[in-house]
């Protein structure tokens, strides 16, 4: 596409800005610059001078607020998966309670079946975090043209993410385990 010059009395443009740049206060210099105009020309309006960060925060304020409710609906959704990992894990062991009595009678130690619960939690998330990830990285194309700075399959971010569902899913399984290992062997096997 082709450009020619034109003069600005020739084909005046509705509306001019000018870009200043200061190392001293930025206030002083607007209230300078508003001044002087009028010592220029006093048929010009005085100018309205704002920040350049007034005009980068404009510009990307739809991202802006884009990236915040995708956040907000990522942090629901880590939020809905923990108390659904919770949930499952607290039912898994409520059903093997009476196997977690048994080792307990025959001279299981807790911390070990607390280790055996979490471990076996542990193999079953790896495997869901392996298809999350697979997914994702098919999935992330879309997503492309919101991210700024950061590649849409950018390595550090998937493993933080997989880190913090694997500490949800270890907490998650924790908890029933350490209740379950709390009761009296005795009460988990007559319990049925």
């Amino acid at each position: 596409m082709g450009e020619v010059y034109a003069p600005f009395p020739q084909t005046p443009w509705p509306f001019m800005s000018a870009v200043v740049r200061t190392a001293g206060d930025a206030g002083a210099v607007s209230r300078a610059l508003r001044a002087s105009v009028p010592a220029i020309d006093p048929m010009l309006a005085p100018p309205e001078a704002k920040l350049l960060t007034t005009y980068v925060s404009h510009a990307t304020a739809a991202s802006r607020s884009t990236a915040t409710l995708i956040s907000g609906f990522a942090g629901l959704a880590l939020l809905l998966a923990g108390f659904g990992l919770y949930g499952t894990m607290s039912h898994h062991v409520a059903q093997r309670q009476r196997e977690i009595g048994i080792r307990m009678a025959l001279g299981a130690q807790a911390s070990d079946v607390r280790a055996l619960v979490v471990s076996q939690a542990l193999r079953m998330g790896v495997i869901g975090v392996g298809v999350g990830v697979v997914g994702a990285f098919l999935t992330t194309r879309m997503l492309e043209g919101l991210l700024f700075g950061v590649k849409a399959n950018d390595p550090a971010t998937f493993a933080a993410v997989c880190a913090m569902l694997l500490g949800v899913l270890i907490a998650a399984a924790y908890v029933p385990a350490r209740r379950a290992t709390r009761v009296d062997p005795l009460v988990a096997l007559k319990a049925d």
